[in-house]
Formats: structure tokens, C-alpha cells, sequence
């Protein structure tokens, strides 16, 4: 009889959870629908997404989302797709978005390495952006960092050229 082993997939992050603010919960349960992408098993049509053809940055990681909002407000003809696992950030961006009336904005609520590899179609992407990406500082942990060179390939792919 021979033993199967199961690996685990190693995340990148660490879900942090705890007390949402009353802002913070009204951008995941009633303003999730206009700005939050829930993902399935297929490819994401950002023509669709966002109605309109102009380019898309990605951003992933975008913690509480300040620098991804004040782009989107800057930067009107071009849109922006943010994936975030931290409930607290995405909710808060998503009600700042809904004050400011923001319509080039999205969030993803996913495993950014999942949503890469599945759902983010080859050559959609304009603008990569990954900002303090790894916190795991010790050598044990480097394994969980996000900048592998499966990340970097599959990244590539789905950035213009």
C-alpha cells in the first residue's frame, strides 16, 4: 500500500482578517457590484468590464488603495484592475471609489497568482505594477515570496508588448 501525499499550494500572503469598519463593509457587500469582479473559471473581457477599449494597469497588492485610487483619478482614460486578498483594503477602496464617482477602477478579491494564470488574458495588459511585493524576510519563508520566475513568466504573457 503505498502513501499519497497532498501538497498544499504556498501562498504568497497571509489572509488577515478582524473587525471591518461600517465604510469598509459597505465597499464588499453593497458596492461590490460596481466595482468588485468576481472571478470564475474564465477569461476576463476587460472591453467588457469596463466598456470601453482604453488600456488596463494592473495593479497587485494594493494594500488599502490610496496610490491605485489617486491613479484612477488622475489617469481617466486608462484603466485600472487591482487584486488584493486584505478585506479591510479592498472594501475601503471600493467605498472611496463609489464617493469619487471613479468609473475606470475594478478589484479582484483572489490570489493574484491564481487570477494571472487563469483568468487575465495573454498581451491585455498595459502596465504591470507590484509594489513592496515580499515581506518574508527570513530564508525559511522565501519560498512564500511572490517574485518567482513562474510569477515573472506568466506576468509577460499577459503584458503587451
Amino acid at each position: 500500500m503505498t502513501e499519497t501525499k497532498h501538497h498544499r499550494k504556498i501562498q504568497s500572503f497571509v489572509k488577515r482578517s478582524g473587525r471591518l469598519s461600517k465604510g469598509q463593509s459597505l465597499g464588499l457587500n453593497e458596492l461590490w457590484s460596481d466595482y468588485g469582479i468576481n472571478i470564475a473559471s474564465s477569461t476576463l473581457d476587460f472591453e467588457e468590464i469596463f466598456s470601453n477599449h482604453n488600456d488596463v494597469t494592473l495593479e497587485v497588492g494594493f494594500g488599502n488603495g490610496d496610490s491605485l485610487l489617486e491613479m484612477a483619478i488622475e489617469q481617466p482614460y486608462q484603466n485600472f484592475l487591482g487584486i488584493e486578498v486584505y478585506e479591510a483594503g479592498v472594501g475601503r477602496l471600493v467605498n472611496e471609489a463609489s464617493k469619487k464617482s471613479i468609473s475606470n477602477l475594478r478589484v479582484i478579491k483572489e490570489d493574484a497568482v491564481e487570477v494571472l494564470e487563469n483568468n487575465i488574458p495573454n498581451k491585455s495588459i498595459s502596465n504591470f505594477q507590484l509594489f513592496f511585493p515580499d515581506p518574508w524576510h527570513k530564508k525559511r519563508h522565501h519560498k512564500r515570496r511572490i517574485v518567482q520566475k513562474s510569477f515573472f513568466r506568466s506576468a509577460i504573457q499577459k503584458t503587451k508588448r
